[in-house]
């Protein structure tokens, strides 16, 4: 017989099955709450006895996935587990229902706000997570409600990040090692360097920013578009954009002053795989500035002074130049 890997960690339900874990079937958990038809149910289990697993397990069962090929996906996780053979009385719930699942271990944080705020985090997912049901909604008032509760990510931020992998990193990571730790920065040298060009000042202040910042150990572009933002929604008198039209394309960031005839600051990112490609891609960083005109679209608007970096990051170092 062939060996199965131990499910060691292993907590969603539909990865233990795809990937052939090796499971011992408790899916007649499932019939068993349907039977006693409990409003509360309490499952109290020692650590690591399966609970997240079970909880991952009725959601599956239990969700409506939003079409019919993901929910024929989802019976094909249970086709050869016992609950399949319960009768129909208990296959006919399946797939039927939204379902909200939350885990206080999205809360492990050393300080009560940093908890919070995961929990928020959380929750929003979940919100995000259900969406396409929102035109279901029959109840006006409901669905006015669920709509609000999708939009404040916004409101929440109170900046225009471009997508929901960059506003959890920035919420996950960013925020809950400002929180901790930005009274205790002073920005305003970045800051300056930022306004006057100095390319030499700036790459010094984020590395070492970065070097004080919490360990990450997927250095994406994401995570270091996420962390500039938050650096950067301190810097006074200037708003942030993230990813927004200017010219024929879309910069990574812009800073803004509130009056047109003011001053616009473009930083396009980059993220090296290596240390020795730093410098060439702060170059593609900034060709990108000048072959889709990014500078021209900030101009045209009416900004008299536009200053455009390309920045280039690896780790924890980061190089800038400046667009001449």
């Amino acid at each position: 017989m062939a060996y199965k890997p131990l499910p060691i960690g292993i907590e969603d339900f539909e990865k233990l099955i795809s990937k052939g874990y090796y499971y011992v079937d408790k899916t007649l958990l499932i019939s068993e709450l349907l039977e006693k038809k409990g409003e509360v149910n309490l499952f109290t289990r020692p650590r690591r006895f399966g609970k997240s697993l079970n909880l991952s397990m009725l959601r599956y069962f239990f969700e409506d996935a939003g079409t019919e090929e993901k929910n024929a996906d989802r019976r094909g996780l249970f086709c050869s587990l016992q609950i399949m053979k319960a009768g129909d009385a208990f296959l006919s719930q399946m797939n039927r229902y939204p379902v909200i699942q939350l885990s206080l271990k999205s809360a492990k944080q050393p300080a009560w706000e940093l908890a919070y705020g995961a929990l928020k985090t959380a929750l929003e997912d979940e919100y995000q997570r259900h969406m396409e049901i929102l035109p279901e909604i029959p109840i006006e008032a409901d669905r006015l409600r669920f709509q609000r509760r999708l939009d404040w990510d916004t409101q929440y931020c109170s900046l225009a990040i471009p997508n929901k992998e960059v506003l959890h990193i920035y919420k996950s990571t960013v925020t809950g090692w400002f929180s901790a730790n930005l009274k205790k920065q002073d920005l305003r040298p970045l800051f300056h360097a930022l306004e006057n060009g100095d390319t030499e000042k700036i790459s010094e202040e984020l590395s070492r920013l970065l070097q004080e910042s919490i360990s990450f150990y997927d250095y994406a572009e994401n995570y270091y578009h996420g962390f500039l933002t938050g650096v950067l929604q301190n810097m006074p008198g200037y708003r942030i954009l993230s990813n927004r039209e200017s010219g024929t394309g879309r910069p990574d960031l812009i800073l803004k002053t509130p009056g047109l005839k003011g001053r616009a600051i473009l930083l396009e990112l980059k993220t090296a795989r290596s240390y020795r490609d730093m410098d060439s891609l702060c170059d593609t960083a900034l060709s990108q500035i000048r072959d889709r005109r990014y500078r021209e679209g900030l101009q045209e608007e009416g900004y008299r002074e536009v200053l455009s970096y390309g920045i280039c990051f690896y780790q924890k170092d980061c190089e800038v130049k400046q667009l001449s």
